[in-house]
């Protein structure tokens, strides 16, 4: 994916969202906080039946939602 292929974005999370973020990292389930919000971002649009986006998750290569 290219850097053309991105946006960033900037989200404002309360205290106890980032104590589960961080919860999450230190378990050891997900390398950083950015893999974790990817995770539930895919796990959000496979539930919404967003099937482009599953399609090309895979299609790229990319891991499947846990």
């Amino acid at each position: 994916m290219s850097v053309e292929d991105k946006r960033r974005f900037s989200v404002t999370l309360s205290n106890a969202y980032v104590k589960s973020l961080d919860s999450l990292v230190k378990k050891g389930l997900y390398i950083d906080h950015q893999d974790v919000i990817r995770a539930a971002l895919r796990h959000l649009f496979q539930h919404h039946e967003e099937e482009a986006f599953s399609l090309k998750m895979i299609d790229a290569g990319s891991k499947p939602a846990l």
